[in-house]
C-alpha cells in the first residue's frame, strides 16, 4: 500500500506522536530534562496546564528518542538494553490493558514478546521483574493523560491498579521507571497514593508552554524539514519560505492568556505564565490554518498579511468550533447541543462514551448520532475523536473531545445555543400574544358596529385582552426571577469551588474566583431590580375588582338601553290603535 503522503508540516490541535517526530522542534531541552529523570528516579512525576504539550513531548519526544537508540544499537549490532511502553487508555480493566501495552511494545522495539507465557494474573511488578530478565533491560513505562484515572476511577473505590502499581513503585531492584503526566489542577488527586508511596513527590517536573525561541523553531524548522522531503512523499511540491514578520505576528497573538476558547470561570491559575509563552495549541492551529490557506492560494510564502486578512490569531482560534458546526443542520446542532454537555465536564474535563450512551441522553437513534458523531470527528472537523471500545467490547467505540483546549469552545457554543433556543421560543410568545391582541382588537371593532350588544362585547373584549397582557406580564416576570435564579446558583457553584480552592491552599485561584463571585453578585443585583420593576405584586393598572365594578356598571347600562326601545314602542302603539278595553281590565 502506498504510504501516505504529508500534507502539511504542522498538526493542529492534535498532539504530536512519535511518527510526527521529524517536525517536532522547540522542546529540545524538555526532552533532554525527562529522559534524564526517567532513566535515573524510580518514579517521576510530569505535570503542566491544559494544552502544554506534555503528550506530544512523551511521544515525539521521548518515545521516538528511545527508538532512536534502540534503532542506533541494533545498527552497531548491540543487543537494545531499553524498551518504552506509552500508555493512557484508563478506562475499563486498566491493568490488562496495560499489559498489552507492554507486549506491544516489546514486540514492536526488540522484536518478541517477552511477556509470552506469563500468567495473566501474574502481579505488576512480578510481570515487571520476569520481562526485564527475559530480555536483559530496563523498561520505561510513560503512564500519560494520568487525570483521566481520578475520572474513571472515584475515591474509594476498589482498585487493583492502584494497589499493584504502588508495590511496582516501592520494589527494590525492579527493572522498571515510570512517569505519571498530567494535568496541574489535579496534582491535588496523587494524594491518594501518599499512604501507599512514601516518596511520591520525590521527582517531579513542570513543563511550561513554549517561549518565544521555541515557538520560532516550531515553525521554521518544520518548514525547513518539508522542504528538505521528496516530492513523493508530501502533497505539495516546492520550497516554501515563512515571512520573519509572521513568525512575529504569530508568537505575539499566541501569547498565553492573551487567547481563550471560551470561558465558564473555572480559575485555572497560569502560574507557569512568563511574558513570551505561547499557548502550544492555539498556536499548531494557527499555523495549520494559514499554512491551508496559502496551499488554496497557490502561494509557497507564509505571510503575515495573510493572517491579518484571516482576522489574526485570535480569530482563527474562536470560529475553529463554528466553521466546524457550520454545516450542520439545526437537528444536528441539537443534537450537539445535547451530547456535548456529557462530553465535557462543568469544570471543562472531556469524558467518552460510546455511541448507545449519547443516542439515549439526545433521545435519538443510534444511527443518527453515530453519522453525526463520524462526521465531527473527520478529518476536516476534528471535533471528536474514536477511542478504543471499553474492555475490548466489539462495537463499542466510544468518543470524546479531539483536544483539552477545545474543551471550554465546546462548553461555550453550547451555553450560546441553550440561549438562542430559550431567546426563540420567549419570541414565540411574544408572537402568539400580539396575534391575540391584534385578534381582540379586531373583535372589538365587530363588536361596536353590532347594535344591540355592542357594550357587552366590548365589555368581553376589554377582559380577554387584560387576562392576554396579565399572561405576558407573568411571563417577563418568571423570566427575570428565572435570570435572578440562574445568577444566585452561580454564585452557590462558585462559592463552592471557593471553598475547595481555599482548602488546598491555592490562593491564586481563590482570588480569580473571587472576581468572578462579585461579577455575578453585580448580575444578581441587576436581576433584582428587573424583578422588582416587573409589574406583579404591585401593579399599577386596573384590580379585579375595578374590573367587576366596571362589568356591572355596564351591564346597568345594557339593561337601561334594552328598556328604553320598549317604552317608546308601547307608547306608539297607544297613539296609533284606540283601546279595546280599560287599562284596569286588562
Amino acid at each position: 500500500m502506498a504510504q501516505r503522503k504529508v500534507e502539511s508540516p504542522f498538526v493542529g490541535l492534535v498532539p504530536y506522536t512519535e511518527y510526527d517526530a521529524p517536525f517536532f522542534f522547540g522542546r529540545e531541552r524538555d526532552q533532554q530534562r525527562i529522559l534524564a529523570n526517567l532513566f535515573a528516579s524510580r518514579l517521576t512525576i510530569l505535570y503542566g496546564t491544559s494544552g502544554v504539550g506534555k503528550s506530544s513531548v512523551l511521544r515525539a519526544g521521548i518515545v521516538n528518542e528511545v527508538r532512536q537508540r534502540i534503532a542506533r544499537s541494533r545498527e552497531l549490532g548491540e543487543k537494545p538494553e531499553i524498551a518504552v511502553v506509552y500508555f493512557k487508555d484508563w478506562k475499563g480493566d486498566i491493568l490488562t490493558k496495560l499489559r498489552a501495552a507492554i507486549s506491544d511494545a516489546m514486540l514492536n522495539l526488540l522484536g518478541q514478546d517477552y511477556l509470552e507465557g506469563l500468567a495473566p494474573t501474574l502481579p505488576l511488578d512480578e510481570l515487571l521483574v520476569q520481562a526485564g530478565s527475559r530480555f536483559d533491560g530496563d523498561l520505561l513505562l510513560i503512564l500519560d493523560q494520568f487525570e483521566e484515572y481520578f475520572l474513571y476511577r472515584p475515591a474509594g473505590a476498589p482498585d487493583d491498579f492502584a494497589t499493584q502499581f504502588a508495590a511496582a513503585a516501592n520494589r527494590p531492584g525492579l527493572p522498571a521507571n515510570f512517569v505519571l503526566s498530567l494535568r496541574d489542577d489535579s496534582i491535588a488527586r496523587l494524594d491518594r497514593f501518599k499512604p501507599l508511596i512514601p516518596n511520591l513527590f520525590a521527582n517531579y517536573l513542570r513543563i511550561h508552554h513554549l517561549t518565544g525561541e521555541g515557538a520560532r523553531d516550531a515553525i521554521f524548522k518544520p518548514v525547513e524539514h518539508y522542504n528538505e522531503m521528496a516530492d513523493q512523499a508530501r502533497q505539495v511540491p516546492g520550497k516554501f519560505t515563512v515571512e520573519p514578520e509572521l513568525v512575529d505576528l504569530v508568537i505575539e497573538q499566541s501569547h498565553t492568556g492573551r487567547v481563550l476558547i471560551g470561558h465558564v470561570g473555572q480559575g485555572t491559575v497560569g502560574s507557569d505564565t512568563v511574558a513570551d509563552a505561547v499557548e502550544t495549541p492555539y498556536f499548531q492551529l494557527v499555523m495549520t490554518r494559514l499554512w491551508r490557506e496559502e496551499v488554496l492560494r497557490r502561494s509557497h510564502v507564509l505571510r503575515a498579511a495573510t493572517l491579518r486578512e484571516l482576522g489574526g490569531a485570535e480569530t482563527i482560534i474562536k470560529t475553529h468550533l463554528e466553521n466546524a458546526l457550520s454545516g450542520l443542520t439545526e437537528g444536528e446542532r441539537a443534537i450537539c447541543a445535547t451530547v456535548f454537555c456529557h462530553l465535557v465536564t462543568p469544570s471543562g474535563s472531556k469524558i467518552a462514551h460510546t455511541v448507545p450512551n449519547l443516542a439515549k441522553f439526545a433521545k435519538t437513534s443510534t444511527e443518527t448520532v453515530k453519522a453525526l458523531l463520524d462526521n465531527l470527528a473527520g478529518p476536516d472537523k476534528r471535533i471528536l475523536s474514536v477511542v478504543a471500545p471499553l474492555n475490548g467490547r466489539l462495537g463499542e467505540e466510544q468518543y470524546e473531545i479531539y483536544h483539552d483546549s477545545l474543551a471550554q469552545a465546546v462548553l461555550t457554543w453550547q451555553a450560546r445555543y441553550e440561549a438562542e433556543a430559550e431567546a426563540k421560543v420567549r419570541a414565540a410568545a411574544k408572537h402568539r400574544v400580539a396575534v391575540i391582541a391584534v385578534a381582540l382588537g379586531i373583535a372589538f371593532v365587530i363588536a361596536t358596529a353590532a347594535a344591540g350588544v355592542a357594550i357587552w362585547q366590548y365589555t368581553r373584549a376589554e377582559a380577554e385582552r387584560s387576562h392576554a397582557v396579565e399572561a405576558r406580564q407573568r411571563a417577563e416576570k418568571a423570566e427575570a426571577d428565572a435570570l435572578l435564579l440562574k445568577s444566585q446558583a452561580d454564585k452557590e457553584r462558585l462559592l463552592h469551588e471557593q471553598a475547595d480552592a481555599a482548602r488546598q491552599n491555592n490562593a491564586k485561584l481563590v482570588q480569580v474566583l473571587q472576581s468572578q463571585i462579585d461579577s455575578v453578585r453585580k448580575e444578581e443585583t441587576q436581576y433584582k431590580q428587573q424583578v422588582a420593576a416587573r409589574p406583579g405584586s404591585e401593579s399599577k393598572g386596573p384590580t379585579i375588582a375595578d374590573v367587576i365594578r366596571e362589568r356591572d356598571t355596564l351591564r346597568e347600562k345594557l339593561v337601561m338601553m334594552e328598556k328604553q326601545p320598549q317604552a317608546n314602542m308601547q307608547q306608539q302603539y297607544q297613539t296609533a290603535t284606540p283601546p279595546a278595553e280599560p287599562k284596569s281590565k286588562r
